[in-house]
C-alpha cells in the first residue's frame, strides 16, 4: 500500500517521512529512535506533537498487556531533536495517546487496568511512578532514576484501594 506524503511528516507513527523525488509518494522513512524494545503486536507506542523544546514524547504500552519483556515497555520517554531518548516516568499499562495541556505539561490517557484504572489521565512527571508494577526491571537502564521504594505485591491495587 502506498503511503502518500503531504507535509513531510507522519508524527503519529513516529517516523518523519519525505518524498525525495517529487512523485508525491513517500520514499524515505527516518527513524525517530530505536532505543526501546519491540517484539510483538501489542507493544504500542503513542507519540505527541513536538513540545516547545522540540521533543517528541512517547508512551510505550506493556508486552502482552501485563508484562514488560522489552526495554522500557510501560514507560513514557521523550526524544530530543538530536534523537536522544530520555526515560521520563514509568508504570503505564496500555496508554492511548500523549498530549500537552495549555501550560505545556505532558499527559497520557491510560486505557486499561489492572493497577491503572481505565480511562484515567496521567501527568507525565519526571521520575514519577504511575501505578503498574511490571516495569521495575528497566530502572537500571534509566540513569538517575530510582525504582519506587515499595513494590506492589497483589495482582491489582483495586482491592487495596477499596479498603
Amino acid at each position: 500500500m502506498e503511503r502518500r506524503c503531504n507535509d513531510g511528516h507522519d508524527l503519529g507513527r513516529g517516523h518523519p517521512i519525505s518524498d525525495t523525488d517529487g512523485d508525491e509518494v513517500s520514499d524515505r522513512y527516518d527513524t525517530l529512535t530505536s532505543n526501546w524494545g519491540y517484539a510483538e503486536g501489542h507493544e504500542f507506542a503513542f507519540g505527541s506533537k513536538h513540545d516547545p523544546e522540540g521533543n517528541i514524547w512517547v508512551a510505550l504500552g506493556l508486552s502482552g498487556s501485563y508484562e514488560s519483556h522489552n526495554l522500557f515497555r510501560g514507560w513514557a520517554v521523550k526524544v530530543t531533536p538530536q534523537g536522544k531518548m530520555i526515560p521520563v516516568c514509568s508504570g503505564l499499562r496500555s496508554p492511548g495517546g500523549v498530549g500537552a495541556n495549555a501550560e505545556g505539561a505532558m499527559f497520557v490517557i491510560e486505557s486499561q487496568g489492572p493497577w491503572n484504572g481505565c480511562c484515567s489521565l496521567k501527568h507525565l512527571k519526571e521520575s514519577a511512578f504511575l501505578g503498574h508494577p511490571a516495569i521495575y526491571n528497566w530502572y537500571p537502564f534509566a540513569p538517575g532514576m530510582k525504582a519506587p521504594s515499595l513494590e506492589p505485591k497483589s495482582n491489582s491495587r483495586m482491592g487495596v484501594e477499596k479498603k
